[in-house]
């Protein structure tokens, strides 16, 4: 997929995401934390939403190597449009405000 296509469908699905937190508050993770951060994010989401996983929930999901870029990588974020660096912003302001 061009990485043209690629942002665009990334911005759509964000904008929706973002519009829907901003209605309904719920929990949202991070894939650009290390892996156990993200651990804990899930553990978080997962008690706030009282369930109780069965198993090693992250194992068959969350894959290290699926990673192009470093966590606030400058030069990353450098080649993004105006609307997917203010997307990417936002979504990192909301996860930091969270409570985890």
């Amino acid at each position: 997929m061009p990485i043209e296509k690629a942002l665009s469908l990334w911005e759509i699905y964000n904008k929706k995401l973002i519009e829907l937190y901003e209605t309904i508050k719920f929990p949202i993770i991070s894939f650009d934390v290390d892996l156990e951060e993200y651990k804990r994010a899930i553990d978080w989401v997962l008690q706030s939403l009282k369930i109780t996983p069965n198993g090693n929930i992250t194992a068959p999901f969350f894959d290290e190597s699926l990673r192009h870029a470093e966590t606030g990588d400058e030069a990353t974020i450098a080649e993004m449009g105006d609307t997917t660096k203010a997307l990417y912003h936002k979504l990192n302001e909301i996860y930091e405000g969270q409570k985890i």
